[in-house]
């Protein structure tokens, strides 16, 4: 037996007004009352985005040579169609207005997008992310009148959910995303100590620090991009670590697939106990 797949999606602006949206086959009821006020006619923008190469030209060779690589912000592109329920007095300039009010331009807005696979093993997988809203535009006098809205995303990757585990100074299991996510471990010190460090045998980054601790201090490490931080609170009072790092150190980030991350230091498994959450990462839906 095959199954099907449908795609809806769910924007939410200032988390005060929802808009749910249908895939455009399921558009009325047995009853043949709308099932949805908004029907998808088509969503750009949702697969892998491209990357900015960096590179220099050479002076007298051909070809150029590379510097860098990074992924820009994500454009994704929702066409709306109408779909009112005219028995209760909703017209299409109605629905087109409320939808003016939920996403103006320059307006932050978190969407959802869901795809479900009806058959056996029905499933649904759900990804999350947060845009704002560029462009807003209208086709008004068209048999079947649609609007067109533009959301640039400055993260670029859709979040999947959020995933914690608990342990002491090994923490090895599966990270579920296809992209590179940033880590929050707090760990629990089970005794006086002098340095900590974290790594990753995924890749084999690793974060030394040095500053002092002693039992019940806890230590937080957290390498997401753009938050970085390492800082001590408990018994010892509160600091942060960031100036303790040594000179060496690489951020531990949580790759596709297995992750070992250790806790070592200047005692041998220095924490007693720890928690160790993070963002699953997809880059497509």
């Amino acid at each position: 037996m095959l199954g099907t797949i449908s795609l809806s999606a769910y924007i939410s602006a200032y988390l005060t007004r929802n808009l749910t949206l249908g895939a455009g086959d399921l558009e009325q009821n047995s009853a043949g009352v709308p099932t949805h006020k908004y029907i998808i006619r088509d969503v750009e923008g949702l697969g892998l985005p491209p990357s900015t190469i960096s590179k220099a030209e050479f002076g007298t060779s051909d070809g150029s040579f590379f510097l860098a690589s990074r992924v820009p912000e994500r454009n994704i592109v929702i066409t709306v169609g109408f779909n009112p329920n005219y028995a209760i007095g909703e017209t299409v300039a109605k629905l087109r207005r409320d939808l003016y009010a939920l996403a103006r331009p320059g307006q932050r807005v978190q969407m959802t997008f869901a795809e479900a696979y009806l058959g056996p093993g029905t499933s649904t997988e759900w990804r999350n992310i947060t845009g704002y809203v560029e462009t807003h535009e209208p086709v008004v006098f068209a048999k079947d009148p649609t609007v067109k809205i533009s959301f640039i995303c400055t993260e670029p990757f859709f979040e999947g959910g959020y995933d914690s585990i608990t342990g002491s100074n090994t923490y090895d299991f599966t990270y579920a995303g296809d992209v590179d996510t940033g880590l929050d471990l707090s760990i629990t010190m089970r005794a006086t100590g002098s340095s900590v460090r974290l790594t990753n045998a995924a890749d084999g980054a690793s974060l030394g620090i040095v500053g002092s601790y002693v039992a019940n201090d806890v230590i937080r490490f957290i390498t997401k991009p753009g938050g970085k931080r390492v800082y001590r609170t408990g018994p010892s009072g509160s600091g942060d670590f960031i100036g303790g790092i040594i000179y060496d150190s690489t951020w531990p980030m949580l790759k596709p697939g297995r992750n070992v991350l250790t806790v070592s230091g200047s005692i041998s498994n220095p924490a007693s106990s720890g928690t160790l959450g993070y963002y699953k990462l997809y880059g497509g839906f």
